[in-house]
């Protein structure tokens, strides 16, 4: 009995003490790209309210449509379109009333005349408070999984050092939840409560025998 109730309450406390799995992947693929780009429909605004998220300067193209124009077959992770900075955005963001956890992203350089690659920081906030920042250097053959940020943020802002990037299966999740005071409160007496009992049914074993 008593093995049984210590394995229980540890495993409680596993359970609130471990971080959730990667939750939700947007990938951009069920945009309408119906704006002409060359003689192929292939781009549009991501609307500024998408997929529980406010888009600020976000853009969506087609793999078609890009192909054509920068002649560039390389696939994009999820499938037919991914995002970037519309007219290379200042201000660009990603937000959500609800806090939730960065885990990462895809990215690739976009093709420049000069060859440029830049870099991109992601910082985080939370309430306006910075949170952490992440830094990811997207090459243009190749995608490139960005890191995430520790803890629970509102607001992701993207600043690159130059030229436009290109964004695929932004990857997120609810924020975990701290457990409450009361609560490892409750969780330390049980074992408390649970070493006692022990200790009682020691000496009460000792008194029979």
């Amino acid at each position: 009995m008593k093995i049984r109730s210590l394995t229980l309450i540890i495993a409680v406390i596993a359970l609130l003490a471990t971080p959730a799995m990667a939750g939700t992947i947007i990938n951009f693929d069920g945009l309408p790209t119906t704006q002409i780009w060359g003689s192929v429909y292939g781009w549009d605004d991501i609307p500024l309210i998408y997929a529980g998220f406010n888009w600020v300067g976000w853009e969506v193209i087609s793999q078609p449509a890009y192909a054509a124009f920068y002649h560039d077959n390389t696939p994009f992770p999820s499938g037919p379109n991914f995002a970037y900075p519309g007219n290379e955005s200042e201000g660009l963001q990603i937000s959500s009333a609800n806090p939730f956890q960065f885990i990462g992203a895809d990215f690739a350089s976009w093709p420049n005349a000069n060859g440029t690659i830049p870099s991109v920081t992601i910082t985080g906030y939370l309430g306006g408070n910075l949170v952490g920042s992440a830094l990811t250097v997207p090459f243009n053959t190749t995608w490139t999984l960005s890191g995430g940020i520790t803890g629970p943020v509102d607001t992701l802002k993207f600043t690159p050092t130059t030229g436009y990037f290109r964004m695929d299966n932004f990857q997120y999740d609810a924020a975990t939840p701290v457990p409450e005071p009361a609560t490892c409160s409750l969780l330390g007496g049980g074992l408390v409560l649970l070493g006692g009992f022990g200790i009682w049914r020691r000496k009460k074993a000792v008194q029979i025998s």
